[in-house]
């Protein structure tokens, strides 16, 4: 992302921590969470006064919904994590989260060394495939209709 190796060095931890945070504040998958404890129907107020340092109101209106007074929420502990999350985790750490995300999500795109770079560890370590497929085939894969299932 342009930093020097110490800069990306304290970025990466800090990204790992906002990272571990937001996975701890998930439900996890394993333990059994009644349905009515995961998805819950509340008013607009409600989810604005229960997490203030998420601008609803900017969402709604980006989203170009209008009038709404109630919404559904799934996993509403999360959200009340996010939204501390906010104040504990700093702007320059949100920026960084973000620009890794979206990095990671184009690196099948950029150049060589940064898509080896993402296949060596999102493929190859996770995943046991030993070598990526021939640049020619993946760029044929990406102008393929992907069929409807």
């Amino acid at each position: 992302m342009g930093y020097d190796s110490a800069k990306a060095s304290q970025a990466a931890g800090r990204v790992m921590e906002l990272e571990t945070a937001i996975a701890k504040a998930s439900v996890n998958g394993k333990i059994h969470v009644t349905r009515s404890r995961i998805i819950t129907k509340i008013s607009f107020k409600q989810l604005t006064e229960s997490t203030p340092n998420l601008d609803w109101a900017a969402f709604i209106e980006a989203a170009g919904l209008r009038n709404v007074d109630t919404v559904v929420v799934g996993q509403p502990e999360f959200l009340t994590a996010i939204n501390d999350y906010l104040k504990t985790f700093s702007l320059d750490d949100w920026k960084n989260y973000l620009r890794f995300h979206l990095v990671r999500g184009l690196a099948r795109y950029m150049d060589d060394k940064t898509y080896l770079e993402s296949f060596s560890f999102y493929s190859t370590t996770l995943r046991g495939i030993k070598e990526p497929k021939p640049r020619w085939k993946r760029v044929v894969e990406q102008t393929m209709p992907r069929s409807v299932n």
